[in-house]
């Protein structure tokens, strides 16, 4: 089933820069989050659109959300069960994002379907001045440009231990530096 995607329609959108896969609404079956990296005149506010999975019968209930600025929402997208209630949430950076009186220094806000119909809860936002992340905010620091929900949720104490198991980290010596290798290279494209 083709759907389609609600957007404010302007030139170099970008739709599906990034895209993530997960359990978001806990009904059994992936959901699908893409960004948009549209620019806006001089500024890239960034958009995130979320497509519900019906199983073997396609994508509904399309749910769009605009940045703001020069934000760049969705400049990294994963998902994870960031507050251990069993449903993946939706963690998207904001690298762009002004944090502390410091431009470009970040933050990632995780999201979840929200309560009343379409649209998203704020569920909380992350960024070098939260406490148990390290480091400190700076000006261009662009955190919240690439995620990792393993290592992420590890730092944060929050491992879902099903998602990740033990039996892996066998085969880490070729994963890690095959994975690092094509991150490098999809920032080279870019």
């Amino acid at each position: 089933q083709v759907l389609p995607v609600p957007s404010p329609g302007q030139d170099f959108e970008r739709f599906g820069t990034r895209v993530a896969v997960g359990d978001y609404d806990g009904d059994g079956f992936d959901d699908v989050a893409a960004s948009g990296l549209h620019d806006a005149g001089v500024l890239e506010p960034g958009s995130l659109t979320t497509m519900r999975s019906l199983g073997s019968h396609g994508l509904c209930c399309l749910h769009y959300l605009a940045g703001s600025g020069d934000d760049r929402l969705g400049a990294g997208l994963a998902f994870g069960d960031f507050d251990d209630d069993g449903t993946d949430e939706l963690a998207a950076g904001r690298p762009g994002r002004t944090v502390g009186g410091f431009a470009g220094a970040g933050d990632v806000v995780i999201l979840r379907p929200a309560t009343s119909g379409g649209g998203f809860d704020e569920l909380s936002t992350w960024s070098q001045l939260t406490p148990g992340v390290a480091g400190g905010a700076e000006a261009g620091d662009e955190f919240g440009s690439a995620l990792a929900v393993v290592l992420f949720a590890r730092r944060m104490d929050m491992v879902d231990i099903e998602a990740f198991p033990l039996v892996m980290w066998r085969t880490a010596y070729r994963y890690w530096p095959w994975l690092l290798k094509e991150i490098a290279k999809s920032g080279w494209t870019v």
